[in-house]
């Protein structure tokens, strides 16, 4: 078997943990286990709802790719936003409050257009059922890593953390 694919996957995942772990520092930490989340999980449900239905096809890495982006992209813009909050004067817990408060609409609305996206491929014929029950998936799980998981590792490592500025790699001014 060929696993050039695999090993480009591969990279891409590990190159954009270690990006988030390097510049936001314990939060690039959350940022880690939401996105090994959602790659259990897609993969899990790929594996076993899917057993003897779907076929994995270059449309399905795809979507498990841009889904697994789409998840660190919205960890970043969350990142963006607490930090904003926090350079404003606010105390690092009231900004990670005000950050996701911020962030919440945009994110449930991402995950909406592409959930409703998903559903209006259902119509489709074979190929296109089973890459939007995919598609499904993969939206769904984005949106439960993104919007809860992510929100509830975040709570628990932060407020563990004894330095709240280092855990987010923030500078005091």
């Amino acid at each position: 078997k060929d696993y050039k694919g695999f090993a480009l996957y591969s990279t891409i995942a590990v190159l954009l943990i270690a990006y988030g772990i390097f510049k936001m520092g314990g939060f690039g930490a959350v940022n880690m286990y939401t996105s090994l989340s959602y790659l259990i999980i897609v993969g899990l449900c790929f594996a076993f709802i899917s057993k003897g239905v779907f076929e994995i096809t270059l449309g399905s890495v795809a979507l498990f790719l841009v889904g697994f982006i789409l998840t660190n992209v919205l960890n970043m813009y969350v990142y963006n936003a607490i930090k904003k909050e926090a350079e404003s004067g606010k105390t690092v817990v009231s900004s990670v409050r005000s950050g996701y408060k911020a962030t919440l609409a945009g994110t449930i609305d991402i995950y909406l257009v592409l959930l409703l996206g998903s559903v209006a491929l259902l119509i489709g014929g074979a190929g296109l059922h089973t890459f939007a029950i995919q598609a499904i998936i993969c939206v769904i799980t984005a949106a439960f890593c993104n919007l809860l998981w992510n929100r509830a590792i975040n709570f628990v490592l932060l407020s563990a953390s004894k330095n709240k500025y280092k855990y987010f790699r923030f500078v005091r001014e």
